[in-house]
């Protein structure tokens, strides 16, 4: 239960000023991705259904959409790469959360995302090759603008 109160006082703490975005935000973004991950390990161990995770991880997606709406995008943006690291994570809730605020953060700096977007979607790995085109297809879609831009 305390991960929810933890990851909701750095994302007030965000909303109130950005003296310290260089550590809260990473920390926000480690604690909600750390934890999904968990969940995922845990659900393909069939260990899921003893523990109370599976009911704490909608809750904190539901923090981290509200603060994807009530926080500006370049407070996102300091935590980019982070969040670009993590496009192959394993659990889909997560990753659809994810995605969203990697194509807000396409639409919103095109120029400074796509530099590390193209990192991505020249990678060998096949999974983030696919889901690095998944988030250029919902940026595109989100601002027609960028279908040029990106081609």
């Amino acid at each position: 239960d305390i991960i929810l109160y933890v990851v909701t006082y750095f994302g007030r703490s965000l909303q109130y000023g950005n003296q310290h975005i260089y550590q809260a935000m990473p920390r926000l973004l480690a604690l909600w991705l750390d934890y999904g991950a968990k969940v995922s390990d845990y659900e393909k161990a069939g260990r899921a259904e003893r523990t109370n995770m599976r009911v704490m991880l909608p809750k904190l997606n539901e923090i981290i959409g509200n603060y994807t709406k009530k926080l500006a995008p370049y407070q996102f943006l300091t935590s980019f790469s982070q969040l670009i690291s993590r496009i192959c994570h394993s659990h889909p809730e997560v990753f659809n959360r994810l995605e969203d605020i990697i194509a807000t953060l396409l639409v919103t700096f095109p120029q400074q995302c796509m530099w590390l977007m193209m990192a991505v979607s020249k990678s060998t790995s096949l999974i983030r090759k696919k889901r690095c085109q998944d988030i250029f297809k919902k940026a595109k879609s989100m601002h027609s603008d960028l279908n040029q831009f990106i081609q």
